[in-house]
């Protein structure tokens, strides 16, 4: 199957508002999962590790078989906000975020450009 990608360029004040971005982002093309189911797949996959790629670049991931279409969304924050990281115990200020959508019953392959935003950002 097929990744679906889309690149947005959008106005967040902060996590709070990127948490609430995403959700909704989600529940729009995903309505079979719940604003807070996807919290959740956000909080259980956050609970392996947290996804800091760099000071100023995040990975959300939101994996669930409820998930029809793996997708994934690039997003470029047209300012920073702060990122506190649990792990590392500091702020960040990220202006990157990259959020995999994925059902984990179905195949990865497919090209994407991933990488090529990743190094495009510096990421990598």
């Amino acid at each position: 199957m097929n990744i679906k990608e889309k690149y947005l360029s959008v106005q967040l004040k902060d996590s709070e508002d990127l948490y609430h971005f995403i959700t909704r982002f989600v529940n729009n093309i995903e309505s079979g999962l719940s604003k807070k189911e996807i919290l959740k797949d956000i909080r259980n996959r956050d609970e392996m590790g947290e996804g800091l790629i760099s000071s100023n670049g995040l990975i959300i991931h939101i994996i669930d078989t409820k998930i029809s279409q793996n997708r994934i969304l690039y997003l470029s924050l047209e300012e920073k906000i702060e990122y506190f990281s649990k792990q590392e115990k500091r702020m960040f200020y990220i202006n990157t975020v990259i959020v995999l959508i994925i059902n984990p019953n179905f195949s990865l392959t497919g090209s994407n450009h991933l990488k090529k935003f990743l190094n495009d950002k510096h990421l990598i």
